[in-house]
């Protein structure tokens, strides 16, 4: 989705929740401006033979009784999205995602954080023995009563010298679902894949959770970079060892609805576990 998209799309959102009711909307409104602050954490470098990486974060504060988004929301979400463009000595980068809260907001699910998430970011130089500076445009929505997109703009250098670890960024790694290949775990997982209609796929999947610690909790289905809606997760228990999980997809972009079951990711939440499942190969 592109940045004006997202705008667009967030203040419709918020137009139709704020609309019956001015007066609280404007108090709402008010609050909001104070309600987020979002800062880089500049972390530290660190020096390997084959070259250096340095481990920042992106940190979301929120005021009491505000919440943000996960990657993957939930059916009426918006994620938050990062513009690097500006950034110098940078060859790339990556958004790591600690394990989020599951809300039900009147019968709605939100997948997301409330109070303040530190999100590490895996920050590659172009040349290791200089400094990376930073810079990220963070578009991303806020919701309590109301759901409205805000946005940061945020500077940072990250210098080409030894600092010490920063446990905030070491916390928030260590909430990082594990991730487990299907394909090296032959037997764990298996999907079938239904059309449901011209514009909608039916995606299954059945989990042997015999060995794990999800009994319970919720799922969350993902197709990463592809333009799709995906409803949320149903889950429901086939036996003590099998759990099976089934999202609806929607494709606005015209073509043939194909999928690469390689693509499909399932992501187990069941605190404090959590499990990130990548490919559905059977």
């Amino acid at each position: 989705m592109t940045r004006s998209a997202f705008a667009f799309f967030c203040l419709g959102l918020a137009a139709l929740q704020i609309a019956p009711a001015a007066s609280t909307a404007q108090s709402e409104l008010t609050e909001l401006w104070n309600a987020d602050k979002v800062q880089l954490l500049r972390g530290w470098r660190e020096f390997r033979t084959a070259g250096s990486i340095h481990n920042a974060a992106i940190k979301i504060k929120l005021e009491e009784g505000w919440k943000t988004y996960w990657r993957a929301p939930g059916s009426s979400g918006f994620p938050p999205q990062f513009d690097w463009t500006g950034s110098e000595n940078l060859k790339s980068v990556k958004v790591l995602w600690p394990a989020p809260e599951i809300f039900e907001t009147e019968g709605v699910r939100v997948v997301g954080y409330e109070r303040e998430v530190v999100l590490p970011v895996i920050v590659e130089p172009e040349h290791d023995e200089l400094p990376v500076n930073l810079h990220v445009n963070v578009d991303y929505g806020v919701c309590k009563d109301v759901c409205i997109p805000t946005s940061a703009q945020i500077q940072e250098s990250l210098p080409a010298i030894p600092e010490p670890v920063d446990p905030a960024i070491l916390h928030a790694a260590g909430k990082i679902p594990k991730i487990v290949v299907s394909s090296e775990h032959p037997g764990l997982i298996s999907c079938r894949i239904q059309v449901v209609s011209a514009t909608e796929l039916g995606v299954s999947a059945v989990i042997d959770v015999s060995n794990q610690s999800f009994k319970n909790g919720v799922a969350v289905i993902e197709l990463p970079n592809h333009p799709v809606w995906i409803s949320d997760a149903e889950t429901r228990r086939l036996d003590d060892d099998r759990l099976l999980v089934y999202s609806s997809l929607k494709f606005f972009e015209e073509g043939p609805l194909t999928i690469n079951r390689s693509d499909i990711h399932v992501t187990l939440l069941s605190p404090p576990e959590s499990m990130e499942i990548r490919g559905c190969l059977r």
